[in-house]
């Protein structure tokens, strides 16, 4: 992935560098995401793969945890985020000279590749960081019971109107919320498809940075 962060606020005009340099902090934000959602991953594998070398009950009951708490951490990751990103586009519109240099065909892709590639983002999120309120009332679980569907190789699932507050099967996380089913996948096909996005964003913004340090290298009688 690429890390690097090709917004430097400093060589923007002045009345844009409060944006630029949120845009530069998002960036970062951005990139701790990825980062973290990796690390999720391979707390996930490596849980994983201790529990299939014990055989005591306790410590496999501990493995499943950490793989659970695993599965948690990355769906707070995608949802952050996808957070962090939906503001991007307002602070770029506050940013005259960065939307010239741009490449904004690129940068309007990425809106759709988020959705495309986590359409339940919020759902999950939801159900992950409000398991408790989801599911400490009757009438809380009545309302976010829904028909849940699951199909691998291993496990078929197929229930009607039922409630789901966190369930773990393989790498699949499932939760019912709102009378709907919210499910994602904690997969090195998940954590590529976030790097993907991110390194868009960077090759969208990448194409105005040599300019715009050009015209504030000029601007001051610099050369090169």
């Amino acid at each position: 992935m690429d890390d690097s962060n090709p917004i430097v606020a400093v060589f923007f005009p002045t009345a844009e560098q409060e944006a630029a340099k949120d845009l530069a902090g998002n960036m970062h934000s951005l990139s701790d995401f990825v980062r973290e959602l990796k690390a999720a991953l391979l707390l996930c594998e490596h849980a994983e793969y201790l529990l299939d070398k014990s055989s005591e009950h306790n410590h496999r009951e501990l493995m499943r945890d950490w793989k659970r708490m695993a599965m948690r951490d990355g769906a707070m990751s995608i949802y952050h985020f996808g957070k962090v990103w939906g503001v991007m586009p307002t602070l770029v519109r506050r940013c005259p000279t960065l939307m010239e240099h741009m490449d904004r065909e690129l940068f309007n892709r990425v809106g759709g590749m988020f959705e495309q590639g986590f359409p339940q983002w919020a759902a999950v999120r939801k159900s992950v960081a409000h398991r408790g309120d989801l599911s400490k009332a009757r009438n809380r679980t009545d309302e976010n019971a829904a028909d849940v569907r699951y199909e691998s190789d291993a496990v078929s699932m197929n229930m009607t109107n039922s409630y789901v507050g966190s369930a773990v099967i393989g790498r699949t996380y499932i939760s019912t919320v709102e009378g709907k089913s919210a499910q994602y996948d904690l997969t090195p096909d998940t954590l590529q498809r976030l790097e993907t996005i991110y390194t868009t964003i960077v090759r969208a913004f990448a194409a105005a940075s040599p300019i715009i340090e050009k015209q504030w290298r000029a601007s001051r009688g610099l050369g090169g």
